[in-house]
């Protein structure tokens, strides 16, 4: 709810919602890096076979990329005053995203490897190309070099 002057109501502005988000960023790694070895201790003590492990591995390593990389995401996209240049900037905050998800695919499904490698690196020299339109449009532009 607004307050009547247009203010937000205490506990609900960007504040808050910044303290929110640090928070579920906070709760998953601590989740991720108490449970995580937990997990794959008992996993090898009821002698799972170890790609199994590796996926669990995998799969939580996944878990502590996403929310950290997409935060910076949304961040950017919910203070989109520049669209010229953080349009690149977001393209570029992706590859992590795109990095640990590909590989966790390709850990899982090997038979797919090279169909899943081969999007990773298109998706890669997309974000080397955004990112040197990035440094073109902050220096401004082509015609100012």
């Amino acid at each position: 709810p607004r307050m009547c002057c247009g203010r937000d109501a205490p506990g609900n502005g960007p504040g808050a919602r910044r303290g929110l988000a640090r928070a579920v960023i906070v709760l998953t790694y601590a989740a991720v890096l108490i449970g995580g070895p937990i997990l794959v201790v008992k996993l090898l003590e009821r002698g799972t076979e170890k790609h199994i492990v590796a996926w669990a591995i995998g799969l939580l390593l996944v878990i502590m990329t996403l929310p950290l990389s997409m935060a910076d995401i949304v961040k950017h996209l919910l203070a989109f005053k520049q669209p010229r240049l953080q349009k690149h900037v977001v393209r570029v905050l992706f590859l992590p995203v795109v990095f640990s998800i590909s590989s966790y695919l390709c850990l899982v499904f090997r038979e797919a490897a090279l169909t899943v490698e081969t999007l990773r690196d298109g998706y890669e020299a997309f974000a080397i190309y955004s990112f040197t339109a990035f440094l073109l449009e902050a220096a401004g532009g082509e015609a100012a070099l």
